[in-house]
C-alpha cells in the first residue's frame, strides 16, 4: 500500500531523513522486545496449558496418556521459554561497538 499526499503532523514523526539512526533503533527495540516477549508468552501459556487442563478434566480424560503427554510437553516448552527468558537478562551484555551496525541497508 502507497499513501500519497499525506498530511502527518510533525509530533508523529520520529525520523524525518535521519535515516542513519534507523538501523539503532530497531536493534534497541528488538533487545527489548525480545525480553518482554518472553515473559509475556510464559503468562499466556500458563494460561492456556491451565484451560487445556481443565478442558481435559471436564471430558474426563485426564488420566490418557495422550492428554497427559501433550499437557508435559506444553508445560516443557513454557518452562524453556522462561529460562530462556532469564537467561536473556541475567546474561545480556552491550554489544561491542565495532559489531554495532551504524547504518541501516
Amino acid at each position: 500500500m502507497v499513501l500519497d499526499h499525506v498530511f502527518i503532523p510533525n509530533e508523529y514523526i520520529f525520523l524525518n531523513g535521519e535515516y542513519e539512526f534507523a538501523g539503532m533503533m530497531v536493534e534497541r527495540f528488538a533487545g527489548y522486545h525480545r525480553q518482554s516477549y518472553g515473559g509475556c508468552k510464559v503468562g499466556v501459556g500458563d494460561v492456556v496449558i491451565g484451560a487445556a487442563a481443565l478442558a481435559a478434566e471436564y471430558n474426563g480424560v485426564e488420566k490418557a496418556s495422550h492428554i497427559k503427554d501433550k499437557l508435559i510437553e506444553m508445560t516443557h516448552l513454557n518452562e524453556t521459554l522462561y529460562s530462556c527468558g532469564i537467561a536473556c537478562s541475567c546474561e545480556a551484555v552491550p554489544p561491542r561497538p565495532e559489531t554495532t551496525r551504524s547504518t541501516c541497508c
